[in-house]
C-alpha cells in the first residue's frame, strides 16, 4: 500500500476513482441525469483546475488505485474511496495521511452524508457552527477538536455541579415528569465528595471545560456513574467523544457498565449508539455493559 502525489502521469487513474466514488456517494439525492454527467473526463478537468489553483491531490494504491484526497492550506477535500473498496480502512488511511501534513485542519460535509460524519467524528472532528447553504443541501464545516478527560480540580467543582444540574434537568424533554436527576446531581457537596474520593473527572474540548463524569475504575471493570455535558455545548458530538475518552482513560479495562432509567429515551438510545448492550433491567432501570478487547 502506498500514497503517491497526483501528477499528469496518473491523472487518468485518479479521475476514474473520483468519478466512480462521486457518483456512488451522490446517487441517493441527485437525479440520475446529473450523476451521469460526472464522467472520468469531467472529473479529470475538475482535478486539473483544482491543481492549477494550488490544490495537492494524493492517491492511495493497494495494488491498484483505491482512493483519493485533496489538500489546500488547512482545508481537506475530495476524500473518495472506490465503492468496491469501501469499509476496508482506506478512508481512515487517507485521512491519517492528510492530518500528518495539515495544521488546524478544516473540512466541509454535506448534511446528509452520514458515512463521512462517522469517519470524521471518529477522528475528533466536530461542527464549528459555520454552514454553507446551497439551497437543496447544506454543507457543514468541521474542525479538529482536541479532547481531554482528567481528574477534576477543586476550582472546577462549582462549574461541574452547574453543568450536571442543567444537563439532567433537560430530561423533561425526554420522558421525565419534572426537572430532576440522580442523587446529588445538583449538589455541590455531593460533587465535592466525589472529587475527594478521586471519582470526579472533567472533560475538555480544546481548552474549554464542557462536561464531566463520575467514574469508578477497577483493574478490569469500569462503572460509569454518570456523564454530563453542559447544555450550551449540546449537539456537537461531545457526548460520544466523552464516552470514547473514558475508554481511552482505562486501557486495561475489559468491561464497562452503567445504568439509566427505563423512561429516558434519549440516554437509552445514546448508550446503544456507543456500543452498550442491555444486560438486565428492573422496574426502574436498564443495566448496560460493553465488552472491549
Amino acid at each position: 500500500m502506498e500514497i503517491v502525489k497526483l501528477d499528469s502521469s496518473i491523472l487518468d487513474e485518479a479521475s476514474f476513482v473520483h468519478s466512480e466514488s462521486w457518483k456512488a456517494s451522490h446517487a441517493s439525492f441527485c437525479n440520475p441525469e446529473f450523476v451521469a454527467l460526472h464522467t472520468p473526463e469531467r472529473q479529470k478537468a475538475y482535478l486539473e483546475k483544482k491543481m492549477q489553483e494550488g490544490y495537492e491531490f494524493f492517491m492511495l494504491r493497494d495494488n491498484a488505485p483505491v482512493g483519493l484526497i485533496g489538500l489546500h492550506g488547512n482545508l481537506i477535500e475530495d476524500l473518495y474511496v472506490l465503492p468496491s473498496a469501501q469499509n476496508r480502512g482506506y478512508g481512515s488511511t487517507l485521512l491519517r495521511f492528510a492530518l500528518s501534513r495539515v495544521k488546524d485542519p478544516v473540512l466541509w460535509i454535506l448534511e446528509n452524508n452520514s458515512g463521512a460524519k462517522r469517519l470524521y467524528e471518529r477522528f475528533g472532528f466536530r461542527p464549528t457552527g459555520n454552514i454553507n447553504d446551497q439551497g437543496r443541501l447544506k454543507e457543514i464545516e468541521y474542525s479538529l477538536v482536541h479532547f481531554e478527560l482528567k481528574k477534576s480540580s477543586l476550582d472546577e467543582i462549582e462549574t461541574l455541579t452547574a453543568f450536571s444540574k442543567a444537563a439532567f434537568d433537560t430530561d423533561v424533554e425526554f420522558g421525565m415528569s419534572e426537572p430532576g436527576g440522580p442523587d446529588g446531581y445538583d449538589d455541590f457537596a455531593w460533587h465535592m465528595g466525589m472529587y475527594e474520593k478521586g471519582k470526579l473527572y472533567s472533560f475538555y474540548a480544546d481548552s474549554t471545560l464542557v462536561g464531566g463524569a463520575v467514574l469508578f475504575i477497577g483493574s478490569e471493570t469500569v462503572y460509569v456513574g454518570k456523564i454530563f455535558i453542559g447544555p450550551q455545548f449540546f449537539r456537537r458530538g461531545y457526548g460520544l467523544a466523552l464516552m470514547n475518552e473514558i475508554e481511552k482513560l482505562c486501557p486495561s479495562a475489559h468491561t464497562f457498565k452503567l445504568d439509566t432509567p427505563i423512561w429516558n429515551i434519549r440516554t437509552n438510545a445514546f448508550y446503544k449508539k456507543c456500543g452498550y448492550i442491555e444486560n438486565s433491567r428492573d422496574d426502574e432501570f436498564i443495566y448496560y455493559r460493553k465488552e472491549v478487547k
